[in-house]
Order: C-alpha cells, then structure tokens, then sequence
C-alpha cells in the first residue's frame, strides 16, 4: 500500500510537471495561423493604405474630371451663344444698312473711305465733297456691255449739269474684276473707247452693294441733295434720247 501511495503519487508529481511544462511551453508558442496573420498584418496594413490613398486620389480625379467637363460644356454654350449672338448682329447689321426708296443713307456713307482707281493709280478718299448733289451711283462690271455704251451719254449729263450732278462708277466684289483686269483694260485703253479719257471708279467695293443689292448690271442709284435714296433704276436715264414717258423708239 505504501508503494501504492508512492507510485501514485510519484506518477501524480510526475504527470503535473509535464503538465506544467507543457503549459509553459504552450505559453510562449504562437499558433500557426496567428503567425500567419501577424506575417500579412504589415502588408494588409500597406494595402490597405494603398487602396485608401487610391481611392482619395481617384476622388480627386472625379472631381477634376466633373470640373473641366463644367468648364468646357460652359465654354461651348457661350460659343455657341456669341456665335447666335454674332449671327443677329451681322443680320441685324445687314438689315439696317439696305436702304429704301425714301430713306437717307447712313452717315458712314459720306465718311467712310473708298477705294478708287483713277488713271491707273490707286487713292482712298470718301464721297463728302458731294453731299448736297445729285449723286449717281452707277455699279458695272466688266464684262457688261451696256456698262459702257451710255457712257458717252452720262459724261454729257455730268460735265453739263457739274454743279448740281455727280456720278460715280461702282465695281464691287461680286462683279469678281480683280485690279490686274481692270488695270490691264485700262492700259489697253479699253475705257477710253467709250468715251472715258478720264477713268475713275470706285473698286473693290463690298460696303455700297449692302446698302443697294442688284441682281444685274447695269444698276443706277440716285441719291438727291437731302442724302435720300430717290431712284434705282436698270436702264440709264441719263440720255439725251430718252424723253417722258422714257418708252424706246421703234
């Protein structure tokens, strides 16, 4: 018995100190996977900054993208805007400046200055020295032959009635005379064929036929003494042959 008591208690110290030990031993032992979360827990945490910083720069990118699409859709609709705006000022612009039997011309039409060809020179002067006139706008082109068959005629009424007449040839844009044509006729002395020892006209016009559109040639504007358009006429009235009610002899 009494071995009994101290086999057992020697198997019992014995058991409790392995016991002890291995408790021990467990307390300083870290779990597999806890080794494994502690191995990933520096990288999660990078990650995990990563992804953060990501998504605030992306929110950045957002809001940078948002406020340049703001910008550019604002700056089409004011291009768009001052394009319609651009487009009722020039339609505005047009319909004030064609003028009607009755009315005066603009105040620019006396200013403004023209560009002339005289004898083969160039100048730039404006039609003031004829405000009070009987001033004749007479719009030709080159290739009209009617343009310069009254001509004779008209430097008859002109030269005759000077104090109280003026008339002034008009070639515009649309008639497409460049300066070397024109200049090239008058070389060719094609102009004083028809009576005009003194060529002048004024070129390159694009502001007179705005006032006065035409659709042919030759086209004759009358502007009175008082600067009101009184007369617009197709044929040529200043002709010695041509009496009331201005019907062609037969």
């Amino acid at each position: 018995m009494n071995n009994f008591y101290k086999g057992g208690r020697g198997m019992a110290c014995g058991h409790s100190d392995k016991v002890t030990e291995l408790r021990s031993n467990q307390s300083y032992q870290t779990p597999p996977k806890q080794k494994i979360l502690n191995s990933l827990s520096p990288k999660a945490n990078g990650l995990w900054h990563l992804t953060y910083s990501l998504q605030f720069k992306i929110k950045s990118l957002k809001s940078i993208v948002y406020g340049l699409l703001l910008l550019f859709v604002s700056m089409f609709s004011l291009s768009d805007a001052w394009a319609q705006s651009a487009e009722s000022r020039t339609a505005e612009r047009q319909q004030q400046k064609e003028v009607s039997i009755g009315h005066s011309v603009p105040k620019d039409f006396w200013t403004k200055e023209y560009l002339f060809y005289i004898n083969g020179d160039t100048v730039r002067k404006s039609l003031e020295e004829h405000k009070g006139k009987m001033l004749v706008l007479d719009f030709w082109s080159s290739g009209c032959a009617p343009c310069f068959i009254h001509q004779k005629e008209i430097r008859w009424f002109a030269e005759r009635y000077k104090d109280d007449l003026v008339v002034v040839m008009v070639n515009s844009l649309n008639t497409r005379d460049t300066y070397e044509k024109l200049d090239g006729l008058y070389h060719k002395g094609h102009f004083e064929k028809f009576g005009l020892q003194h060529f002048e006209s004024i070129v390159a016009d694009d502001y007179l036929i705005s006032l006065f559109p035409y659709t042919s040639f030759p086209h004759y504007v009358w502007i009175n003494g008082l600067g009101r358009l009184q007369l617009r006429t197709f044929r040529n009235l200043l002709d010695r042959n041509y009496v009331a009610p201005f019907i062609d002899k037969r």
